[in-house]
């Protein structure tokens, strides 16, 4: 991003003038330092302050004191950074470690506790801090995209995207999610790097394509309503402000009281707020789409003028983009209390051959991993026939299906389970990539189970259990008499976490019941009976479930998925 060029130090002369305004130069610089420091400490106590876990009791006690501190806390948040955006995102701000004398940004110092208190209460359930939560990440994400690249993909994927996509989650937090993406579908420099610097980029997700995605789901939702409902919508649409015009709000924040923080009681509406819903989605889509014309325009208009500027003009182009800096110094002409503007980005000539081809590279790895997902053995062939697979062999085959998180774990089951002999190598090559060194039994066996989908048929479940043995005994060579004793206990506690939590099943099997079916197994002696009770009150308090299928239960409102 462009930057703001701090005042270069006078070259030191023999006149006295010029080593005087040397000294006032270095004394100005110290005083900014203290000052910046001390915003620093006061943030970070916000932050702090915003973070502190409240019982379940007090949660909410909105006019409770832990609930009040909370809300304040975040409020101040919010308002420090609205109205101080430049000093937050301004490389002039920095801060000396009076220790290492290393210099860090503010922007760098503060990020860790911004991240917290994001982190802590974006899916908070009360809509109160919901809210003042979701303007922080705003906030992030109009001014802080360069220096929270990594984490906005987190917030996004984790706790935003991932309310809009929970069928569950309340109409209202949706609403101010579909509201927030609608601020930023206005904003078509923010667009353009999101789908550069994510949906052009091959280790990261399609954030860019998952919110139209979402929109688009939205926006077309069938929802029921009458004509004077929709006439109602109109007239109370036709007085809220447009996306763009957020930033014509006073400067000047509400009091901070209860009285101001707390969500006043709206009268009930005749709107129903899924209608609401999906009209702002569809608003959003049409401010992508006009902001998408927009940047067009401007880099045409930008590529004209560049053409018809002399190479002395440079300097001039490079100034007009470069925002107001906060040294006065450098610019008087700029209030402190301006409306934030958001960060300038050089107009550097990307090469569009080269994003072309990343995002075809990053197309055709979605394809063959949907056709992976469909048809195991297409998709192997696929990913080899690509370079996304090195080669055939077994190892680099297992290494791709360990490390590449979106295969369907049901499939890498049935393709491991296999009983063809290029499948069986395949299958030991990946169990040999895992560690069971110094690890409990069945810790060991849930992380084993954690990387595929155990199959249903008994060969390939009996080729699994071998297999794992085997790997667990060769870390832990003093754990059972030998690798028969392994195989036996994993093949029983997969029995006995079925038995326990399938509800097929009517009658559980008893702690004397698991202790019998595992009676002479090791080499003929029996494992110690405290040990096979403690296998058992884990399995019954912990059932073995993949994480992604609990995740994907919780969020479609069911309950977690049982073993069958």
């Amino acid at each position: 991003m462009v930057t703001q060029i701090k005042p270069a130090k006078m070259e030191r002369t023999e006149s006295q003038s010029s080593a005087k305004e040397e000294d006032n130069y270095d004394e100005l610089e110290a005083e900014d330092e203290v000052y910046i420091r001390d915003a620093y400490l006061v943030f970070r106590s916000f932050c702090n302050l915003s973070t502190k876990v409240l019982p379940t009791e007090q949660l909410y006690e909105v006019r409770g004191q832990p609930m009040r501190s909370k809300l304040i806390s975040l409020h101040l948040i919010h308002t420090l950074m609205n109205n101080n955006i430049t000093v937050f995102t301004s490389p002039l701000c920095t801060i000396r470690n009076s220790r290492t004398n290393e210099v860090t940004t503010f922007i760098q110092a503060i990020k860790y506790y911004i991240c917290l208190s994001v982190t802590r209460n974006g899916a908070s359930s009360v809509d109160g801090i919901f809210n003042v939560c979701a303007e922080i990440f705003w906030l992030v994400l109009k001014f802080m995209r360069e220096q929270f690249k990594l984490e906005i993909a987190v917030f996004l994927n984790e706790i935003y995207l991932a309310l809009l996509a929970r069928r569950t989650a309340p109409v209202s937090q949706k609403a101010t999610v579909v509201t927030i993406l609608n601020r930023f579908c206005a904003d078509s420099r923010g667009l353009v790097e999101v789908y550069l610097n994510y949906d052009c980029e091959g280790n990261v997700d399609n954030l860019f394509q998952t919110i139209i995605e979402d929109l688009s789901k939205y926006s077309t939702a069938a929802v029921p309503i009458t004509p004077g409902q929709e006439q109602q919508y109109e007239e109370k649409a036709a007085r809220t402000p447009s996306p763009g015009e957020w930033q014509l709000r006073p400067i000047l924040p509400p009091p901070l009281s209860v009285a101001q923080i707390v969500p006043h009681a709206e009268p009930e509406s005749e709107i129903p707020k899924e209608y609401v819903i999906k009209r702002v989605a569809l608003d959003a889509l049409v401010e992508s789409l006009r902001s998408m014309v927009d940047w067009s325009g401007s880099v045409r208009t930008d590529r004209n003028t560049d053409g018809l500027r002399a190479d002395g003009d440079v300097d001039t182009r490079l100034s007009e983009d470069l925002r107001p800096s906060i040294d006065p110094s450098v610019s008087e002409s700029h209030s402190r209390v301006d409306t934030p503007t958001a960060p300038s980005t050089p107009m550097f000539e990307d090469d569009p051959a080269h994003l072309e081809k990343v995002k075809q590279r990053k197309t055709a790895l979605n394809n063959a991993i949907k056709q992976f997902n469909f048809k195991p053995k297409r998709g192997i062939a696929m990913l080899i026939k690509e370079g996304f697979i090195a080669s055939d062999s077994p190892e680099d085959i297992a290494k791709f299906l360990i490390q590449e998180d979106r295969l369907d774990k049901a499939q890498i089951g049935e393709y491991l389970g296999e009983g063809e002999p290029k499948n069986i190598e395949i299958m030991h090559a990946f169990v040999d990539t895992m560690q069971f060194t110094k690890r409990r039994f069945v810790d060991a066996l849930r992380t084993f189970l954690q990387s595929f989908r155990l199959p249903g048929e008994a060969q390939k479940i009996d080729r699994f259990m071998l297999k794992f043995a085997n790997r667990y005994v060769m870390g832990n060579p003093n754990a059972f008499a030998n690798a028969d004793t392994a195989y036996v206990l994993a093949y029983s506690v997969i029995l006995l976490n079925t038995d326990l939590h399938s509800t097929k099943i009517a009658r559980r099997m008893s702690k004397e019941d698991f202790i019998k079916n595992n009676r002479g197994i090791n080499d003929d002696a029996d494992l110690p009976p405290e040990y096979l009770l403690q296998i058992y009150d884990e399995i019954e308090s912990n059932e073995i479930v993949l994480k992604s299928e609990r995740d994907a239960a919780a969020m479609a409102g069911n309950a977690p998925p049982t073993s069958t």
